[in-house]
C-alpha cells in the first residue's frame, strides 16, 4: 500500500515536471529589445529633414478610390456599401517609398492601399502623396490588381516601379499568384499615370 502511494506521488511529480517543460521550455523568455533613445531621435531627425520640410502622416490622409473618398484614420477606414450590409475596408500597407517623383526637388511618398468591397476581391491600389508648398496632396489612386502579392516599390528618376506576383491568363482567382510583373507609373501635373 505504501509502495503504491510512493509510486503515485512519483508519477505525479513526473507529470508536473513534464508539463512545466512543455509549457515554459518552448517559449522565448528573453525580453524584447527596446530601441535606444538616441537611435529613435536620429530616425525622427532623418525623417523630418530628409523626406520633406513638413511632416506627413500617411495613415491619416484622405485618398480617393473610384470616386470614393477614403479618409484614413490610423491607417484604415471602413464604410457601409450603399444598399447592402457589406462594408468597405481600406487599409494602408506598410512600406511606403520616399523620393522626388514630381521633379520639384522635395521628396514625396508612394503608398499602397488594400481595398475590400464586401465580396471575394481584395483590390490593391497605389497613390503618390506629393509635397506642395509646405502641404501635401494625395493623387487619385491607380488600380494594380485583385488578390495579387506585392513584392517591392522602387523609384528611379521619377519612375515608380511596383513589382508584383499575379496569375496568368485563365488561372483561377483561387490559385496562388506566381507570375512576376512590374507596373510603372509617373506623375503628370498632379496626376499619377500608368507608363504604357
Amino acid at each position: 500500500m505504501m509502495q503504491k502511494k510512493e509510486t503515485m506521488i512519483g508519477i505525479g511529480a513526473i507529470i508536473v515536471v513534464a508539463l512545466a517543460v512543455f509549457l515554459f521550455g518552448s517559449r522565448n523568455t528573453t525580453a524584447p529589445q527596446e530601441i535606444p533613445e538616441e537611435i529613435e531621435r536620429a530616425i525622427e531627425g532623418r525623417m523630418s529633414s530628409d523626406y520633406a520640410a513638413t511632416d506627413i502622416d500617411l495613415g491619416n490622409t484622405v485618398y480617393t478610390i473610384d470616386d470614393r473618398r477614403i479618409p484614413l484614420v490610423d491607417g484604415s477606414f471602413e464604410s457601409a456599401v450603399n444598399g447592402s450590409s457589406a462594408v468597405y475596408k481600406t487599409k494602408l500597407l506598410e512600406g511606403p517609398a520616399f523620393a522626388d517623383v514630381d521633379g520639384d526637388g522635395v521628396k514625396d511618398a508612394v503608398v499602397l492601399l488594400r481595398d475590400e468591397t464586401g465580396g471575394t476581391g481584395i483590390f490593391y491600389y497605389t497613390a503618390a502623396v506629393l509635397s506642395k508648398a509646405g502641404s501635401w496632396l494625395a493623387t487619385d489612386t491607380v488600380f494594380i490588381g485583385d488578390r495579387i502579392r506585392i513584392k517591392e516599390i522602387s523609384i528611379d528618376n521619377g519612375v515608380i516601379s511596383i513589382s508584383v506576383l499575379e496569375r496568368g491568363d485563365g488561372e483561377a482567382m483561387t490559385a496562388e499568384p506566381t507570375l512576376p510583373m512590374v507596373y510603372q507609373f509617373k506623375i503628370e501635373g498632379d496626376d499619377l499615370v500608368v507608363i504604357e
